[in-house]
């Protein structure tokens, strides 16, 4: 239940970045102009290790079973 409500705050906060920069070509980059650049990797750093630590666990690909 935690995992999920996890889950729903972290796709809250994409589709309100993604909303936030709705009129560049990427959202997430035009949340973060202006900001040093130091900031930016440190944004974009915590982002990937967030990906890694919620990543799902090893699993055999679907189709290898058929």
């Amino acid at each position: 239940k935690l995992m999920l409500v996890i889950t729903l705050l972290f796709v809250l906060l994409m589709f309100i970045i993604e909303w936030i920069g709705r009129d560049k070509q990427y959202g997430i980059g035009g949340l973060f102009t202006g900001k040093s650049r130091l900031y930016r990797w440190g944004i974009y750093y915590v982002i990937i290790l967030l990906i890694f630590i919620f990543a799902g666990s090893n699993q055999q690909f679907i189709y290898f079973q058929f």
